[in-house]
């Protein structure tokens, strides 16, 4: 076998650490440490077709796999996020659920249902924003319904446009339309 194809057999899969990417610029390049020498940018696997995109940036010091298929290191392409000891997989992880984890932000489905672990969450849904953080929610909507039978405890004040409405009794006589009683 010669020397050249013997190279290009060689550079056909290789594992190699990120040392720069463009991820902060919004693309999915980055280059590779492999055995000493740094790769050109090459592009990174990433989910993606014209229904749904994922967008998983590699960082600086990852371990990646380095797929060239004719060969040539400089036109390879990078298949992210090889776990190791410095890339462990999230605890928890079964054969049964998903998890995804950014920083300390972890989302995790079962199938059934979906927990979301941080210490503050947003979702906006067009004008209704739904904000909760450790110790307090708020929703955020022109209209609020709650529709559950059963009873609704409070603790802490109450208080609306009008002021504080904690300990407020209502008297329906009050009213200019009355209620009679019995």
């Amino acid at each position: 076998m010669n020397q050249e194809l013997l190279r290009k057999l060689n550079n056909i899969v290789q594992v190699g650490t990120v040392t720069e990417t463009k991820c902060d610029d919004g693309l999915a390049l980055a280059r590779v440490n492999i055995l000493g020498r740094v790769t050109d940018f090459l592009p990174i696997v990433m989910i993606s077709n014209s229904f749904i995109k994922v967008w998983m940036p590699v960082q600086v010091n990852e371990q990646v796999l380095v797929i060239s298929p004719f060969g040539e290191a400089n036109s390879g392409f990078i298949i992210p996020s090889i776990y190791h000891k410095a890339n462990k997989e999230p605890k928890g992880s079964t054969s049964k659920n998903a998890i995804i984890q950014i920083g300390n932000v972890r989302f995790e489905c079962n199938g059934e249902s979906i927990k979301i672990d941080a210490k503050n969450f947003k979702l906006d849904i067009g004008n209704v924003s739904f904000e909760c953080n450790e110790e307090s929610i708020k929703i955020d909507a022109k209209n609020f319904k709650l529709d559950r039978e059963g009873n609704l405890t409070i603790t802490g004040r109450i208080t609306d446009s009008l002021g504080d409405l904690t300990g407020h009794e209502h008297s329906v006589e009050r009213h200019s339309i009355a209620v009679k009683r019995g």
